[in-house]
């Protein structure tokens, strides 16, 4: 009954205790927004957006159920453009702005109308863009129409979850933050190849401009674009200097371009290039999985030592390549991952004990028997993408740091599965991001062969390890830790287990630092691994 409350009620005569108030600030205005739906099911997931024609003001909103509700927002002087996107099902839902009692404007699903707050606005489209070539003085609503000199705007396709992207673009204000801002509440994160990020929920931005000669990784929660507008950057006097080792390098052309074509002048000192999607370019295996070079795109390179890259002007075409870009998709199995971080193994046909087609598969499971990598037998070399877990998911959908991981061959004629060993030139069966290992031997798991015991995760530890192993058949088996000196210190667990993968915690807290071994034993085989403890 409170005359100051936003929910008077005129009719009551008793005060209930529901009054709702807002204060706004002295410069701003109350405005409310009446929605209202015909069948009491709110507004089905659509959403509504109100703007400031300068885009310093954003706010959407919607209603999740019922036939009417009122949303609430304080807004300074200016005017606002409502915006409500069409409706394709059978219902009606309608919409109102009022401002002191008074309805501004009002309309229906589909409908985009704007009103001033102490301002009568007429909307005049036109580029904003005082940098533009069209600037226009008069115009209050942007609508994308900037001409730049030698400039405009790239659109970067986002999917959801990570992309990594690059722009030919050199924006009007580099600020990624100011870059970003059409996809904030997507935004997850963006980061640069050192690790340096833009975390847009936090308000921490270590990157500070964005950089037309890098990549960048970013995450998103839906599909969404990012438009970049500016000056288009002059590709040929755009060296971009390749450190040795990794880097993330950005695509500076228009129109795309062949891989090998690229880097034909500097291929004798490229290890690997990959692109955001785990695809690879292997120079010394003749190997190219990625094909063109995509604008818009970056890519993930890996130098043996330090050279300078310099792409050919747009309108330089580059030399045609016969070589064929190889697809390694499986067909037996639906595998599509990205989880921001991968590694590669390479499978030359010498390394194959067992005799393969190239209709054949190869796949990568982690230490849970979950698949974190497949690829399609390529003769005369295969490559896989194995994808490392993304530290930024509640739940794990990857290989951590140092897990093992296992290999499995899927014969295409037979329709059959066989587990596979490998021996690698260097290195472990283990995850390590961004490594590239090479297969010395690849056979066939013999009898009694199958028991798996993995590295326990974490490792050092200082309370709780998690210990997993695989038992090809049902077995009898002993799990059991040892001190350095062969002293049992503990029955971790004993008894039947069934054919599959398995996993028990140990706690380790009460133990001194230092090294010591796990074991596990069947009547065929042991196998022993090393566990430190640390405090």
């Amino acid at each position: 009954t409170d005359t100051l409350a936003v929910n008077y009620d005129m009719i009551a005569d008793t005060d209930d205790g529901s009054c709702e108030y807002i204060n706004c600030e002295f410069f701003e205005m109350l405005v409310e927004v009446n929605l209202l739906s015909t069948n009491g099911n709110g507004w089905n997931g659509l959403s509504y957006s109100l703007n400031s024609f300068d885009d310093t003001i954003m706010i959407e909103g919607t209603m999740s159920d019922g036939f009417e509700q009122t949303k609430y927002h304080c807004l300074p002087n200016g005017c606002y453009l409502f915006t409500v996107p069409e409706y394709f099902g059978g219902e009606t839902f309608n919409w109102s702005i009022i401002i002191e009692d008074k309805k501004q404007i009002s309309g229906t699903s589909g409908v985009k109308d704007n009103f001033g707050v102490n301002e009568i606005c007429e909307v005049i489209m036109g580029c904003t863009d005082q940098s533009a070539l069209n600037f226009n003085p008069l115009a209050n609503l942007a609508d994308e129409s900037c001409i730049y000199q030698n400039g405009g705007t790239q659109t970067l396709a986002l999917t959801n979850g990570w992309n990594l992207v690059s722009s030919y673009v050199a924006a009007t204000n580099p600020d990624i933050e100011v870059i970003t801002a059409d996809v904030f509440e997507h935004l997850v994160i963006v980061k640069n190849y050192l690790g340096t990020a833009y975390l847009p929920d936090w308000g921490f931005n270590g990157i500070g401009d964005w950089d037309n000669a890098e990549g960048y990784q970013m995450k998103v929660t839906e599909d969404v674009n990012l438009d970049i507008s500016g000056t288009f950057v002059i590709p040929e006097l755009s060296p971009i200097t390749l450190v040795e080792g990794w880097s993330f390098v950005s695509y500076l052309r228009t129109e795309n371009a062949s891989t090998i074509a690229v880097f034909a002048e500097i291929s004798e000192d490229i290890a690997i290039v990959k692109d955001g999607d785990g695809l690879a370019y292997l120079p010394d295996w003749g190997f190219n999985g990625i094909g063109d070079m995509v604008a818009g795109k970056a890519y993930q390179v890996k130098m043996i030592s330090e050279r300078e890259l310099v792409y050919n002007s747009n309108d330089t075409e580059y030399k045609t390549v016969g070589t064929e870009v190889v697809s390694n998709e499986t067909t037996h199995v639906d595998f599509q991952k990205n989880t921001g971080n991968n590694m590669h193994l390479v499978i030359p046909v010498t390394a194959f004990k067992e005799t393969v087609k190239a209709e054949d598969e190869i796949y990568v499971y982690d230490t849970f028997g979950t698949l974190v990598g497949a690829a399609k037998v390529t003769l005369p070399n295969t490559v896989i993408t194995i994808w490392g877990n993304d530290e930024m998911n509640s739940v794990k959908d990857g290989l951590y740091n140092d897990e093992e991981w296992t290999l499995e061959l899927y014969s295409n004629s037979t329709n059959t599965k066989t587990n596979l060993v490998i021996t690698l030139e260097e290195g472990t069966a283990a995850f390590e991001q961004d490594a590239l290992l090479i297969a010395a031997e690849l056979s066939k798991t013999q009898e009694g062969e199958g028991l798996a015991l993995f590295n326990s995760i974490p490792n050092p530890s200082n309370q709780l390890t998690e210990i997993t192993y695989f038992v090809p058949s049902d077995k009898y088996l002993s799990l059991r830790l040892y001190n350095l000196l062969g002293k049992e210190i503990m029955l971790i667990e004993e008894g039947l287990k069934s054919m599959g993968y398995h996993s028990i915690k140990v706690n380790v807290e009460l133990l001194a630092p230092g090294s010591y071994f796990y074991k596990i034993q069947s009547d065929t085989k042991q196998i022993t691994k090393r566990l430190e403890v640390v405090k």
